[in-house]
């Protein structure tokens, strides 16, 4: 879980992440602590 000056300190975040490539629409969700690694294109 984030620390330091989280202000939800100790609760569990869900980010949603919604995104559109060559047309393809797609959503990618991860709890806490886990990492969503955005990669360009090659």
């Amino acid at each position: 879980m984030a620390g330091g000056d989280d202000p939800a300190f100790m609760v569990v975040k869900t980010p949603q992440v919604e995104f559109t490539i060559n047309g393809h629409q797609g959503r990618v969700s991860v709890t806490d602590p886990e990492i969503i690694h955005l990669v360009p294109a090659s």
